[in-house]
């Protein structure tokens, strides 16, 4: 039953990053129906008020259980976050609305769909093995090759993405992963890939009807040489005139087209290798990290409002924002320094240097939501980062003495 004149757009899982679309909905005159796919437990920890500027929430896990009749006259669905990405493309063709293939729409949830498709599209990729144990990650490893990388079929934010070194390192590795994705859904599947060595991008799309355009390229930048799996340290966007972008623009639009990607924005993150471009993994909604948050401070691209107007068919809006040969303009280059706790796990008693850091030219804006007394993990993901740091300038050799700046002020204390 209709509710008031008003026509509705769905949001797919708008917590963290994705909150942001209820208030530009609600800008346009949208009412706001959410639909949540994440599990109860991890909402009342990383939004225990997610209901807020909701017209009407919904809980579910699976396409089956949408309802036919939303209360108002649908014009879009969002996937507001990863775990989004599969019921917003699934409920968008059954309304008959722009959305992404949804044929492929797990290829681009699942890691293991997503080496499959990846795999059979011609796209280069690492060597893999799929488990549905982790009794199977040795065997696996051991058919591969050591340095391995072991991660979830599900998930984000690096959450249970483990680098294995050799066999020795195997058992611990083991234990320490979590039977629950990061949005409390079982991991049924394990995903042991070839460790590929080389510069990590960030390929930032955006795609109106098949017309892929790139936003941004960022490169995650480690304090030294040695093999990792945590990729959060410093995330640095690159010029067009680096010797990487042409190229990894090029394998993104591949990657795109393989995917069934035509509306919206993508984060393709990708390894540069000697033998070429390798496919980590390509997510078809905004980037995290406040990479997005980034892009509304310094750049013509409104990433909120632009996905809207993509997804409600109005695509000479969001062109508005490009350049007329196709890119997006930047006041700034841009970066964010990741404060990580690599020391030990522990109750935190300070962030020393915090407000001086802020103070630091060309820092823009400070995350930093633990406070004393808090319990900290050893950051082995995103969301255990202790602190983000936005940090803006002319040039990357500025931004560049800002991310050294912020660093040489701050340390965290553990007691």
């Amino acid at each position: 039953m209709k509710q008031d004149h008003r026509e509705a757009v769905v949001l797919v899982d708008p917590i963290m990053t994705g909150e942001a679309f209820k208030d530009t909905c609600r800008s346009l005159g949208f009412a706001v129906v959410s639909i949540y796919s994440v599990s109860a437990e991890v909402l009342a920890e990383v939004a225990p008020a997610h209901r807020d500027k909701d017209d009407l929430s919904l809980y579910v896990h699976s396409p089956e259980d949408l309802p036919a009749d939303f209360g108002w006259p649908v014009r879009a669905v969002v996937p507001a976050t990863e775990p989004g990405v599969f019921l917003a493309d699934t409920l968008a063709d059954r309304l008959g609305l722009s959305g992404n293939d949804p044929a492929r729409a797990k290829a681009r949830r699942s890691k293991v769909e997503m080496r499959r498709l990846a795999a059979a599209g011609g796209l280069r990729i690492p060597a893999f093995r799929i488990v549905s144990g982790v009794a199977g990650l040795a065997a696996a490893a051991d058919s591969i090759g050591y340095p391995v990388i072991v991660k979830p079929s599900t998930g984000a934010a690096s959450r249970d993405v483990r680098l294995v070194a050799d066999p020795a390192q195997l058992p611990s590795t083991v234990a320490g992963l979590s039977k629950l994705d990061l949005f409390g859904a079982d991991v049924e599947q394990w995903l042991v890939e070839r460790y590929v060595r080389g510069r990590e991008l960030a390929v930032n799309m955006f795609s109106l009807d098949g017309e892929h355009r790139v936003i941004d390229i960022w490169e995650y930048r480690q304090p030294g040489t040695a093999d990792y799996d945590q990729p959060y340290w410093d995330l640095v966007q690159i010029s067009d005139t680096d010797p990487a972008f042409s190229g990894a623009v090029q394998f993104a639009e591949e990657v795109l087209d393989c995917f069934g990607v035509r509306f919206g924005p993508s984060h393709i993150e990708v390894k540069c290798a000697d033998d070429g471009i390798h496919l980590i993994e390509i997510g078809s909604r905004l980037p995290g990290a406040s990479i997005a948050e980034h892009w509304e401070l310094n750049s013509s691209f409104k990433p909120y409002a632009d996905t809207l107007s993509v997804l409600l068919g109005n695509p000479q809006e969001t062109r508005a924002s490009f350049t007329p040969d196709g890119r997006v303009e930047f006041d700034s280059m841009l970066a964010i320094c990741c404060i990580r706790n690599d020391d030990r796990p522990g109750i935190l008693g300070a962030i020393h240097g915090l407000p001086q850091a802020a103070e630091v030219p060309g820092v823009q804006v400070v995350h930093a939501p633990r406070r004393p007394g808090d319990f900290i993990p050893m950051t082995q993901d995103l969301n255990t980062v202790v602190a983000k740091f936005l940090i803006s300038g002319s040039t990357e050799a500025d931004v560049l003495k800002t991310l050294q700046a912020v660093r040489s002020t701050i340390s965290v204390e553990i007691v």
